[in-house]
């Protein structure tokens, strides 16, 4: 679990420098940083240290039940990184758990302890990892951080990445957001994690199998399949892992009075998987923003990357989307298998040149390398190269 605050660290053996430290940013004129630190600065750690705003937000919840403090200009005084959260919305950022993806795209990463097209190594794929890909305990450990942080997350941006989300069956997707929607609802910040982790929940970690984009005996969604089924008595999912619409709406009616509110939900696909019937289950789920993988606009470049889809169904995607009135945040990526330089750049302007594009946002990236992907083996014969 994330670690907050070391646990050699007892707030009862710094009380006098902690509550000073307090009553002096609550008695504080001007709230500026300058002040802040001058305030840190004249009740030294251990005689000689300075503390952490970490470690004073800490000493605040630990003895705001003796004090008569105000949490919210204290929070407004100390916020350790104002920026995050300056639209007043706080994003908090989930991942589904590994799972079977109907996509073939020769770019895309195979690591089969993530849900598809995400690496391991990445600090949010690692977060979700930790918590066992479980939605409940994702979702109150980014919302603790961001309260110890400074930032009290009274409204949230859930962005819910990971595979395509539509493979995942409706009955995962419905409990997924739901239990997203029970962690803001239930959220006091002294919850102790590890009591809400499911019993069935099982390390992708263990799995020591390792794909080769060189030469790919096995494919992502073999192994992972079996990985699931040969601990989940031969199902891909759990029991638990599934929830009725009423259920949810439940969720969503707590959610509008309580105090940590959801104020969008970002879920991400494929333009192929985007139908009205779709559009529909979007709406119904709380979505208010999604993410599509765009790619590319050349029906040549789509195709020799293995894409599924062509520009049209991307256009038509769009369209499906706009009128129900969702935010899209398209994914674009440079230098894919069969694009130049030049044909890219002119790939851009028709994002924004073409009226049925003209994303709301936009996620630029680069193609990598990673050894784990189809792509490996055009990089060894030569057909393909980083710019």
């Amino acid at each position: 679990m994330e670690s907050y605050i070391p646990k050699e660290f007892v707030p009862n053996d710094h009380k006098y420098e902690l509550v000073s430290i307090i009553n002096d940013i609550h008695a504080l004129s001007n709230g500026d940083e300058f002040h802040l630190k001058k305030v840190i600065r004249k009740y030294p750690k251990n005689g000689t240290g300075i503390y952490t705003k970490r470690e004073i937000v800490h000493g605040f919840h630990y003895f705001s039940g003796e004090n008569d403090w105000d949490e919210d200009l204290f929070f407004k005084r100390l916020k350790l990184k104002p920026i995050r959260t300056a639209s007043g919305v706080a994003p908090v950022t989930v991942l589904t758990k590994p799972f079977p993806c109907p996509a073939k795209c020769i770019f895309c990463p195979n690591d089969v302890r993530m849900p598809k097209s995400y690496m391991s190594e990445e600090l949010g794929a690692k977060r979700a990892a930790q918590h066992a890909f479980d939605p409940y305990v994702q979702t109150m450990s980014r919302l603790k951080t961001y309260k110890y942080n400074g930032h009290p997350p009274n409204k949230v941006e859930l962005i819910v990445l990971g595979g395509t989300w539509t493979s995942y069956p409706q009955a995962y997707q419905i409990w997924f957001v739901k239990r997203c929607f029970d962690a803001m609802n239930d959220f006091t910040g002294k919850e102790e994690f590890g009591r809400h982790l499911l019993e069935h929940q099982m390390d992708f970690f263990d799995l020591d199998y390792q794909i080769d984009g060189e030469n790919i005996d096995k494919s992502y969604n073999d192994v992972v399949s079996s990985h699931l089924k040969r601990n989940l008595e031969g199902k891909l999912l759990h029991s638990t892992e599934s929830a009725e619409w009423s259920e949810l709406e439940e969720a969503q009616r707590q959610n509008v009075s309580s105090r940590h509110r959801c104020v969008g939900l970002v879920l991400e696909t494929r333009p192929d998987e985007i139908s009205e019937t779709e559009v529909e289950k979007l709406r119904r789920l709380g979505a208010t923003k999604v993410q599509i993988g765009i790619q590319s606009l050349s029906d040549r470049v789509l195709e020799m990357n293995k894409r599924g889809h062509d520009a049209a169904r991307t256009r038509d995607a769009i369209r499906l989307l706009r009128e129900a009135g969702f935010k899209i945040h398209a994914h674009w990526m440079a230098n894919l298998y069969g694009a130049t330089p030049a044909s890219d750049i002119e790939d851009f302007r028709k994002l924004f040149d073409d009226p049925a594009i003209r994303p709301d946002e936009l996620k630029l990236y680069p193609c990598s390398l990673v050894q784990n992907a189809e792509l490996m083996t055009k990089y060894r014969e030569g057909s393909w190269k980083a710019y």
